[in-house]
């Protein structure tokens, strides 16, 4: 999946692109990145990634909104759903169900308590 990462601490804007090719997934960054063209580094295939990913960031469904990094080791996590239960009711049932499933009772009763403060516009809530 083709998405920005920020900037560098030079504040140059980077973003990972996968090329349509072979699927390696590389690290590109400069200041022209939209509808610039990328030559794989490893089979050669020129793409446009970018201008594709811009179009979609405003389109409904599921795509990359957030970036997720382990803590500790700061490593980009893959595949993950980001909910926002303080902003979305179908994310506050979604995040209920995982709480009364999970057969961790200690994580489950803690989502419980964290739904009630929202519900009751405690912490968690804007």
């Amino acid at each position: 999946m083709n998405r920005f990462l920020g900037k560098d601490a030079d504040g140059i804007p980077r973003a990972e692109v996968m090329c349509p090719g072979c699927k390696t997934v590389q690290v590109k960054k400069g200041w022209n990145l939209m509808e610039k063209q990328f030559v794989c580094e490893n089979c050669g295939v020129v793409f446009v990634p970018l201008k594709r990913l811009w179009q979609e960031e405003g389109r409904r469904g599921l795509y990359m909104k957030y970036d997720v990094f382990k803590t500790g080791t700061n490593e980009v996590v893959r595949d993950c759903f980001v909910l926002r239960p303080d902003k979305d009711p179908a994310a506050l049932a979604a995040l209920r169900t995982y709480a009364e499933t999970t057969p961790n009772q200690k994580l489950g009763t803690d989502l419980l308590a964290w739904i009630r403060e929202i519900e009751d516009g405690g912490v968690g809530s804007e």
